[in-house]
C-alpha cells in the first residue's frame, strides 16, 4: 500500500523505469512481491542497454525460469549456468498487428572468459564490468523464504487443494439436491396407457379401486454431510488465511477489535 523507500546512489531517471518499461522501482517490487506471493518463485536479472548505455532489470517469472545449475567455486557455490526465455512483442507497420515471439536466453559462467550470454544459441558481446570481464552471473532468485536457485514451496498450495476439494463437495451436493428436491409422482395399479398430467388444474381419474397415486420425496439425512462438509472445508479455508470466508459477526464490536482484525488481516 506504501511507495517502497529506496536509499541508491543511483540516478533518478533509473529509479523512475527501472525496467525500461515505464514502471518506477516500487511498482517493479510490487510485481515481484504479487509473484512470489502466489507460485512462489520469480528472478531479476541485470541487464544492458548500449543504445541508451544503462543497466536495467528484467524480471522473470516460473515458468521463464528454464534451468540452472550451481557448482562450488573458490570454496563458494556459486551459479554457474542460467536459462531463461523472454518474450517479444514485434509490431509489423504493414499490416499494423503485433506478433509475439520467444527468444532462449543463456548465460554461462567460463572458469576463463567469465560471463557468457546466448541469445537463440547466438553468442553476445562479453559483458565487461570497469574494463573486467564479469565474474558472475547477475540475477537476483525471489522466493518465499529465501534468494536461492532451488525451487521452494508455493504458498497457496495447501488453499488450493482444499479449495478443489470444497468445489468437488459443493458438486456433489448441487447434483443431490437437483435430484431429489422436487416431489416425484408414484402410482400403481393404473393401465401404462393412461395420460398422466400434473397440476392443480387437471384431474387423475382411474376405475380401479385399488389404485395407488401419491407423491414421494427424500426425507433421509444424505445430503446433510455434504452441507458439513462443505462447512468443515470453509473454516479450514479461513483458518489458512482466506480471511474473505470467515464467520462476521452481527454484533457491536469496539473500534479497537475492528481495528485489531482489519490489521491482521492486512498483514
Amino acid at each position: 500500500r506504501k511507495p517502497a523507500t529506496v536509499e541508491v546512489s543511483f540516478d533518478e531517471d533509473y529509479l523512475n523505469d527501472i525496467d525500461l518499461k515505464g514502471n518506477s522501482l516500487s511498482d517493479y517490487t510490487k510485481q515481484v512481491l504479487a509473484t512470489t506471493s502466489t507460485t512462489g518463485r520469480g528472478c531479476s536479472v541485470i541487464e544492458y542497454n548500449a543504445e541508451e548505455a544503462r543497466p536495467y532489470l528484467a524480471f522473470y517469472t516460473e515458468l521463464e525460469i528454464l534451468d540452472w545449475h550451481e557448482e562450488r567455486r573458490n570454496g563458494r557455490m556459486m551459479l554457474t549456468y542460467l536459462k531463461l526465455v523472454e518474450t517479444c512483442h514485434d509490431f509489423d507497420r504493414e499490416t499494423r498487428m503485433t506478433a509475439a515471439s520467444e527468444r532462449v536466453r543463456e548465460y554461462v559462467l567460463s572458469e576463463t572468459e567469465g560471463l557468457q550470454i546466448l541469445v537463440d544459441n547466438e553468442e553476445q558481446p562479453l559483458p565487461e564490468f570497469r574494463g573486467t570481464a564479469v565474474q558472475f552471473i547477475p540475477v537476483v532468485f525471489h522466493g518465499t523464504s529465501d534468494q536461492c536457485a532451488e525451487v521452494g514451496t508455493i504458498p497457496l498450495e495447501d488453499m488450493a487443494q482444499i479449495n478443489l476439494s470444497h468445489y468437488r463437495s459443493s458438486v456433489d451436493l448441487e447434483q443431490c439436491r437437483h435430484l431429489f428436491a422436487m416431489p416425484m409422482l408414484f402410482a400403481s395399479g393404473v393401465d401404462s396407457d393412461v395420460e398422466i398430467q400434473l397440476g392443480s388444474s387437471t384431474a387423475f381419474v382411474t376405475e380401479n379401486e385399488n389404485a395407488n397415486v401419491k407423491f414421494i420425496e427424500f426425507e433421509g439425512q444424505g445430503v446433510t454431510p455434504l452441507s458439513d462438509a462443505l462447512t468443515e472445508k470453509e473454516q479450514q479455508m479461513s483458518a489458512l488465511g482466506a480471511r474473505l470466508l470467515y464467520n462476521k459477526t452481527s454484533n457491536g464490536e469496539a473500534l479497537e477489535t475492528v481495528q485489531l482484525r482489519a490489521g491482521a488481516e492486512t498483514a
